[in-house]
């Protein structure tokens, strides 16, 4: 569990700081750049500091993967990670069941991003399961 800690405090510190410096331009990498706005930097930045945080609780537990706090950082992790896949998915096909004649186009890293969080949740449910047994 210790390398699922470090791994995860590092992708969210890095996502986080992004977000909290540049958010208009982190946002539009993911959602493309019709979606990010001045209005929403406020939000961005906030789910930088959550994302900063985040990264900072994976980061005190990697030396204590077998505690009920750390399964619950991991539990945590799991839901995060399964709704940042849920809200990117329904964020780039909403659009395209709206009108389905013209696609909105999406940030380059949505995809990428979809497939990290979906190796993260799984590695999620390695980290629990090797843990309940």
């Amino acid at each position: 569990m210790k390398a699922f800690f470090i791994t995860t405090a590092a992708l969210e510190a890095g996502a986080g700081v992004a977000l909290v410096l540049s958010p208009l331009q982190a946002v539009s990498l993911l959602l493309g750049p019709e979606v990010a706005g001045p209005g929403a930097i406020p939000i961005e930045k906030v789910a930088g500091c959550a994302l900063v945080a985040l990264a900072l609780l994976c980061w005190l537990a990697r030396n204590d993967s077998q505690s009920a706090a750390a399964r619950g950082i991991v539990w945590g992790m799991t839901f995060y990670n399964l709704g940042v896949i849920a809200v990117l998915c329904i964020s780039a096909l909403a659009p395209v069941a709206q009108t389905q004649v013209q696609m909105q186009s999406v940030g380059t890293l949505l995809w990428p991003a979809v497939v990290l969080h979906t190796v993260m949740s799984t590695w999620c449910g390695m980290c629990l399961a090797k843990t309940s047994s």
